[in-house]
C-alpha cells in the first residue's frame, strides 16, 4: 500500500489517497476535485469510494463531484 498526503482547498487540508495495486480511497477529499483526479489519473489508480475524519466542509467539498460512496460516522452526517 502508499499513502499520498496532498494540501487541497483554501484552508490548505490534508487530504489523503490510499493506494492498493490500481485501487485507492480517498480520505477527505476537501475542494480539490481537479487536483485529485490529476494525481489519480498520474497514478493509474481508480478511486473506490470516500473516508472521511469528519463532516467539515472544508474536508467533504468535493464529494459531489467524485460519485463515490461516502463513508462517515453517523453523528457527523
Amino acid at each position: 500500500m502508499n499513502l499520498k498526503t496532498i494540501i487541497v482547498g483554501p484552508m490548505a487540508v490534508n487530504c489523503y489517497i490510499l493506494i492498493d495495486k490500481n485501487e485507492a480511497i480517498i480520505i477527505d477529499p476537501g475542494y480539490d476535485y481537479q487536483k485529485i483526479k490529476n494525481i489519480l489519473q498520474r497514478d493509474k489508480v481508480t478511486p473506490r469510494f470516500i473516508v472521511h475524519t469528519h463532516g467539515h466542509i472544508d474536508h467533504i467539498g468535493a464529494d459531489s463531484e467524485f460519485n463515490l460512496p461516502i463513508y462517515i460516522h453517523r453523528k457527523d452526517l
